[in-house]
């Protein structure tokens, strides 16, 4: 299939070294790297009372945050 696409420099500089390095086409690098990524599983995700999806958690504040606090906090913020 011929498709056209753009791929940042650095990870094009990075494809061309690794089917130079294989002697194998950069078609074929790029289709075995993205098949790699589709079919690995991922991570398993930390779930713990401080972290949760990898993000550490702040501490209760006794209140429920809402859409509408957000958006004022934003506002605020200017974001």
């Amino acid at each position: 299939m011929v498709i056209t696409i753009d791929i940042d420099a650095d990870v094009m500089d990075k494809a061309q070294a690794l089917a130079l390095r294989n002697k194998e086409s950069l078609s074929k690098v790029i289709s075995t790297l993205l098949r790699q990524n589709f079919y690995t599983p991922a991570p398993e995700i930390m779930v713990t009372d401080q972290y949760r999806h990898g993000f550490r958690l702040l501490p209760p504040r006794g209140e429920t945050i809402t859409p509408e606090h957000v958006r004022r906090l934003m506002d605020e913020g200017g974001i």
